[in-house]
């Protein structure tokens, strides 16, 4: 186990538990740097905070240090919201709800996902290329989601699949 310092977070990650492109972009601090830049400018004191796509929890967690936010984080991939978890317990206080699973602009049920090495493959594509397993993610309705917890801002991340997923949703509240 190594420990890393990326955009600010603490990550304690053993190099096998991501890709040799994925380690080379968190050693180096080209892992979502444009995103981290972005994030502090979109996000505001007292948001309260969606976000679709984790990944391994650095963009969360630095979500989490904005004054006064409260996040709630879905990542679909189990093995890295296994590290996403570990991230986000590391570096956040308690204003952090993840899960994993997957919202959509649709009536919850089940939709198939496909795992591959590199984390930012893996998706509801079968087609994206060679994958290690395919499983099955339930979802929840997104808009009852919003609703529910008064969510302000969305921040998604989740490879290509933006459109597909949302493209029928409401986002009733959601000012950025």
């Amino acid at each position: 186990m190594e420990r890393l310092d990326v955009h600010g977070v603490r990550l304690d990650l053993a190099r096998e538990e991501v890709s040799p492109v994925i380690w080379k972009a968190l050693e180096d601090g080209s892992y979502e740097a444009k995103e981290a830049r972005s994030i502090l400018k979109a996000i505001k004191p007292g948001d309260r905070v969606l976000e679709l796509g984790s990944g391994i929890g650095i963009i969360t967690s630095i979500i989490a240090g904005i004054k006064d936010v409260s996040v709630w984080a879905f990542e679909a991939n189990p093995g890295t919201a296994a590290l996403a978890e570990r991230v986000i317990k590391a570096n956040c206080p308690d204003n952090v709800v993840f899960s994993q699973g997957l919202l959509t602009a649709h009536a919850p049920h089940v939709h198939p996902f496909y795992v591959r090495k590199d984390l930012w493959m893996s998706s509801m594509d079968e087609n994206q290329g060679p994958y290690e397993k395919r499983i099955e993610i339930p979802s929840e309705n997104i808009d009852e989601f919003i609703n529910r917890h008064r969510i302000n801002a969305l921040v998604m991340d989740i490879e290509g699949a933006e459109h597909d997923l949302l493209q029928n949703a409401e986002l009733v509240g959601v000012e950025r």
